[in-house]
């Protein structure tokens, strides 16, 4: 349970007291100018898994250059993007997906010529990798991480990905960002892909979404979007911009604030949760 539970309950949000945005229902806000929907900052903390390496969960990597595969959903260039779940499930069930990967489900033969029919070489190369069997997480995993507890502080607009509104904004804006096969066919603009694996759109969504000014002349500080897993487990992106010098952790301090952070146990419910949800073993 939250050492925190509910925060900054009473204080006004972003869109309270504005004419300019218009009352959506369940808490949501439509922008007039850019038809957008869009959510407050979340009065409830936010649950993420880190990497140890990192030192701190308030320390995502700043994207510069070219987006590459290597970047997350919606990061943005120039930008930290500070990911989190409104609950322990989702964090674990989005950081455990890639232990999905099933060997032996693709036609590897029909693909490869040098592959032989009865060959998995990703089979035999996960388990060079991680001393495991396919869908077996090692217990290094957990060793590797925390979960921790993230309280955003700024009162922010988050775009909402799952509005069909949002879509139909996406969809008839494609011509200014979308790569050519979504700009050819809009109505591969919906639900599936922006929450999918292609990352050059989803990298160009983020793009082109933190670069349109919202009624108050202030672009959105990042997106509400669902987990592919279930329409009951969403998730935030926090985009933070980090000056070229500046440490990346002191400055998403200024926008969130560590409340607790717990070692991984694999007696965690939530975690034994995650894992038969995606059918994966976590030892």
């Amino acid at each position: 349970m939250s050492t925190i539970g509910t925060v900054r309950a009473g204080m006004q949000h972003p869109h309270e007291g504005r004419t300019a945005f218009e009352p959506f229902g369940d808490g949501r806000w439509r922008c007039p100018i850019t038809e957008l929907v869009t959510v407050s900052t979340p009065k409830h903390a936010l649950w993420r898994v880190f990497s140890r390496r990192y030192r701190s969960p308030l320390n995502p990597p700043r994207r510069t250059g070219e987006r590459t595969d290597a970047w997350c959903r919606f990061d943005v260039a120039g930008r930290a993007t500070l990911y989190g779940a409104s609950s322990q499930r989702g964090a674990y069930v989005e950081s455990l997906a890639y232990a999905q990967v099933e060997p032996g489900s693709l036609p590897l033969d029909e693909i490869f010529p040098d592959v032989d029919a009865d060959d998995d070489p990703v089979a035999d190369e996960w388990r060079a990798l991680f001393h495991m069997a396919p869908r077996q997480v090692p217990a290094t995993w957990r060793t590797d991480r925390r979960l921790a507890e993230v309280v955003l502080t700024n009162h922010d607009h988050y775009v909402d990905l799952a509005s069909s509104d949002t879509l139909g904004v996406l969809r008839r804006s494609a011509h200014a960002w979308a790569p050519k096969t979504y700009r050819e066919n809009t109505g591969r603009i919906d639900l599936a892909s922006i929450t999918g694996g292609d990352r050059p759109f989803t990298h160009a969504a983020a793009e082109w979404l933190s670069q349109q000014a919202l009624a108050d002349g202030v672009p959105a500080r990042g997106v509400r979007y669902l987990s592919k897993h279930g329409g009951d487990l969403p998730c935030w992106a926090v985009w933070i911009p980090v000056p070229v010098g500046h440490a990346v952790d002191e400055t998403v301090a200024n926008y969130a604030w560590t409340a607790q952070e717990t070692p991984i146990d694999d007696r965690d419910v939530h975690l034994q949760w995650a894992a038969r949800q995606l059918g994966i073993t976590v030892r």
